[in-house]
């Protein structure tokens, strides 16, 4: 029986090595490689100044509250309770669907 299952292992692993390499890529080029010069320059040429304010990884300071406005966050959230759901993170309702999925996974592999 160990054999069967050691010899269906084998040939699994094999098989997937010889899709692996029949699916796998060439070589990636990198963007702009492909670009005769003149087209090069004229997208260099094109490139806007104003967009580097929308490029990624660009980190900008955001204003922070002061006491006034922390105050008036702290009576707005007091007056109408339904604030609270307006704020980031799970609720009760999410975290115990969680639960129940993780319970559930957690049973059926000790089961399997």
């Amino acid at each position: 029986m160990n054999e069967y299952l050691l010899a269906r292992l084998i040939a699994l692993s094999l098989a997937a090595g010889a899709t692996g390499a029949a699916i796998t890529p060439g070589p990636i080029q990198r963007c702009g490689e492909g670009l005769a010069p003149v087209e090069r320059t004229a997208l260099t040429a094109a490139e806007e100044p104003s967009l580097g304010a929308l490029r990624a990884g660009l980190t900008v300071a955001s204003p922070s509250l002061d006491g006034d406005e922390r105050a008036e966050l702290t009576r707005a959230q007091l007056a109408a309770a339904h604030l609270a759901t307006l704020r980031g993170g799970f609720t009760d309702r999410e975290l115990t669907i969680i639960l129940i999925v993780v319970g559930a996974v957690i049973i059926i592999a000790l089961i399997a």
